[in-house]
């Protein structure tokens, strides 16, 4: 009975995914204005930079909270491949086409300078690669995350079948890789002095455990498998100093690297921010599932 207090009674929504989506969104439209970009600009009082270092960090949990949601609502659901394809893929594979036939014809109009042609050949290669053969661009940034969904999609009823065999340790030790391999060691290693930010090599076949996969996974099991009466105050408050620690890393490493660098401005990939924020993502997500949860009942 308890499952059922915070969702809407007559639609069957779950009110807590309703409320992160609106977060959501609002982060998403705050990314895209001037105030996210100033601290990548030199000049300003320290405290200003790093209360915008903070701020711009936090904010960039809203993709990643739309793919938590979706793995909440979509790694449960029992599909066919043929479903998942014709119902899901194709309409993702539709918005990317036409996002690029509007960029695509809108570059050619007012940029295109002739130096490479435009025909069909040029449009499908765009689609494919995410760079714009009409100003030399990567087109594709500003929807990278339409990529990464179809990717998920793609991958959906593979992820339905090992969801549902893993066990609660299996999620765990996923989890810490995640946070071993793609924020402990390059922390350490963007702490140390060098020109050039610090890569470590595993990560570029650590797929799962990065955007979108891990994300989802995530999502799918604070859903599915966490027993929201046994999240307690004192495990929030952990979480909650785990994330607090998380964003501080993110607010302060790329000062740290100017500095170190002696550079004017602040680097915007240093450190890499979304392996940062598994568990500030986590942590939302159980408060809001557990507030509104008690609420609702």
């Amino acid at each position: 009975m308890h499952n059922t207090f915070y969702k809407d009674s007559l639609t069957n929504r779950k009110t807590y995914l309703d409320a992160i989506r609106i977060l959501a969104i609002f982060l998403v439209i705050f990314n895209h204005t001037p105030a996210y970009h100033f601290p990548y600009h030199p000049g300003g009082e320290q405290y200003n930079i790093y209360v915008m270092l903070f701020i711009s960090g936090l904010t960039k949990i809203a993709v990643p909270l739309f793919f938590m949601i979706s793995g909440a609502v979509l790694l449960a659901k029992a599909e066919t491949i043929r479903t998942v394809l014709k119902k899901r893929a194709l309409r993702i594979l539709c918005l990317i086409i036409l996002f690029q036939l509007i960029q695509f014809s809108f570059y050619g109009i007012c940029f295109h300078n002739g130096e490479h042609k435009l025909n069909f050949y040029s449009f499908l290669s765009a689609c494919f690669s995410g760079h714009s053969f009409v100003t030399n661009r990567t087109s594709a940034a500003a929807v990278w995350f339409l990529y990464a969904y179809l990717a998920f999609i793609l991958f959906l009823p593979f992820l339905r079948f090992m969801v549902k065999n893993m066990k609660n340790e299996h999620f765990y030790y996923l989890g810490m890789i995640q946070i071993f391999s793609l924020v402990v060691i390059p922390c350490v290693g963007d702490l140390l002095p060098n020109d050039e930010p610090f890569k470590s090599h595993i990560n570029n076949y650590l797929s799962i455990c990065q955007l979108p996969f891990i994300w989802v996974l995530a999502g799918y099991f604070i859903e599915h498998r966490v027993n929201i009466d046994k999240v307690k105050l004192h495990h929030l408050a952990s979480l909650f100093a785990l994330s607090f620690l998380m964003i501080s890393i993110v607010t302060f490493l790329p000062e740290i690297k100017r500095i170190q660098n002696n550079e004017a401005y602040v680097h915007q990939g240093v450190p890499a921010v979304i392996p940062y924020l598994l568990i500030p993502c986590i942590t939302l997500f159980l408060l809001a599932k557990k507030n509104i949860y008690y609420t609702s009942s």
